[in-house]
């Protein structure tokens, strides 16, 4: 399934470059989230490098763990990768609340290392991550096929408004 999805997803040409249309919005709505993230940061007038260094580990905890999550819930779902398929971002996709939760790891680890309140620190991702979610949600628009959930379990919570 996924080498069909690779095959018909849209390319977008910038530069001479083909790139895939829904890497490019991933890729503006986390430059849009790192913006968000140093203006907030000077705004309230965080500690000097603060700003920065939230940026980039929110983006790279963000990205592994939404990778870890979505492997994780694949060997649940019985949709088995190898392990080695763990590391190839080729195969498989990644999981939007695995990409929240390593933004807000991002955050915890960031105010542990520069002394910065916790608290603040995840207000600011609260307030960049809506950035980085509507691009992907965007991004998901552009072809069939694409962002299939998995179907709801018969039982609980089938047939309840959580469904």
């Amino acid at each position: 399934m996924f080498s069909e999805i690779q095959e018909s997803a849209p390319r977008t040409e910038i530069f001479g470059i083909q790139v895939y249309t829904f890497g490019l919005f991933c890729a503006l709505g986390a430059l849009a989230a790192s913006a968000a993230i140093l203006i907030l940061s000077r705004a309230e007038e965080r500690k000097k490098g603060t700003g920065p260094l939230l940026a980039c580990l929110s983006i790279f905890l963000g990205t592994a763990c939404a990778r870890l999550i979505f492997c994780l819930l694949n060997q649940l779902g019985n949709r088995s990768l190898s392990f080695a398929d763990w590391f190839s971002l080729q195969e498989g996709g990644f999981s939007l609340f695995g990409m929240i939760l390593g933004a807000f790891l991002g955050a915890w680890i960031c105010a542990r290392i520069t002394g910065e309140s916790t608290g603040a620190l995840l207000d600011i991702n609260a307030c960049a991550l809506p950035l980085m979610i509507a691009a992907e949600r965007i991004g998901e628009r552009h072809f069939d096929g694409f962002n299939i959930s998995r179907p709801v379990i018969k039982e609980f919570p089938a047939g309840t408004f959580l469904a």
